[in-house]
């Protein structure tokens, strides 16, 4: 009777097993730790063995949401397209430290109605039908300039808060080595650092541009310009040194991993100047173009510390 009776207990131990612990229609709850960022709802009665639907991003000043992972250290990304849950999980945010522009436009308030938005411009090359007498077979493939819109941000209250991407695609970077050759009176620390510039600031009404934005600042009486370029460096960076045929151009440059701002100031009659890392006395006033003197013009990206070859 004892063995009989501990077969039935196991038996019906087993049953119930069966009926709680792998019962297929059981649901999970999949739960979302911002890290730091904003508040992300937690998804609920998640079928055992279902893929969820991504979440809209989490958001945090001064960074930018790079994914969902499963752990802390954000080793393994979770892919919504063919991970399944099969247990109550929480899936972690990354986070990418980006580069804050906050922006007082000059006069900015009276652009209010007309910009409702701006644009962090960058471009690259790509390959392209070849137009008529173009010879591939001698010239190479045919290549032209396509932009790209690094970020993006809401134009209010005369200014607007932007955040550089920390991640963007690699195709937007290009290095000195491409040009072949390190201009003559420079010290570059590597000259196969990979680069990426803003190549304009582009203010926006309902999608349609409607102008420039500069960070600049010019002195009528002296000639003397100064202005800001932003740039991306995939390591930290070091140029010294002086280009005589530019005027000459000091170059005086220290940067870090990352996006970095380099002042130019110049001599517009001359053209003498100096590039630098180092912040100026009085930082330039962000403007739209059309504000500008009516004989100076600038240029888009002027006086580039590096070439893109397109």
């Amino acid at each position: 009777m004892r063995r009989l009776f501990s077969i039935g207990a196991i038996c019906t131990a087993m049953f119930a097993f069966v009926l709680t612990g792998c019962n297929p229609d059981k649901t999970f709850t999949v739960t979302f730790d911002s890290q730091g960022g904003s508040v992300v709802s937690p998804i609920e009665k998640v079928e055992n063995g279902s893929i969820i639907a991504k979440p809209t991003d989490p958001t945090q000043d001064g960074f930018e949401f790079a994914g969902w992972y499963k752990e802390t250290a954000c080793t393994n990304a979770w892919n919504f397209s063919s991970d399944v849950v099969t247990s109550n999980i929480t899936l972690y945010a990354k986070w990418s430290q980006g580069f804050i522009i906050n922006a007082q436009v000059a006069n900015g308030a009276t652009y209010n109605a007309f910009v409702d938005e701006v644009r962090a411009i960058s471009g690259m090359s790509v390959e392209a039908p070849a137009p008529e007498g173009w010879d591939v077979d001698v010239d190479g493939p045919y290549y032209e300039y396509q932009e790209v819109i690094l970020a993006t941000a809401p134009y209010q209250n005369g200014g607007f808060k932007m955040i550089l991407p920390a991640q963007f695609d690699e195709r937007l970077l290009y290095s000195m080595a491409d040009d072949g050759e390190i201009p003559d009176g420079l010290t570059i620390s590597d000259p196969n650092v990979k680069v990426c510039t803003v190549d304009y600031f582009g203010a926006y009404k309902n999608g349609e541009y409607v102008d420039d934005l500069v960070q600049m600042s010019i002195n009528m009486l002296t000639f003397e310009l100064v202005m800001i370029n932003y740039m991306f460096v995939d390591r930290d960076l070091r140029i010294t040194g002086t280009i005589e045929e530019e005027g000459p151009m000091v170059y005086d440059i220290n940067m870090k991993q990352g996006w970095n701002a380099a002042f130019i100031s110049m001599n517009m009659m001359t053209g003498a100047g100096k590039i630098t890392t180092t912040l100026p006395a009085v930082m330039p006033l962000w403007m739209f173009q059309s504000d500008l003197p009516v004989d100076y013009k600038p240029q888009k990206a002027p006086q580039k510390m590096f070439k893109k070859k397109f």
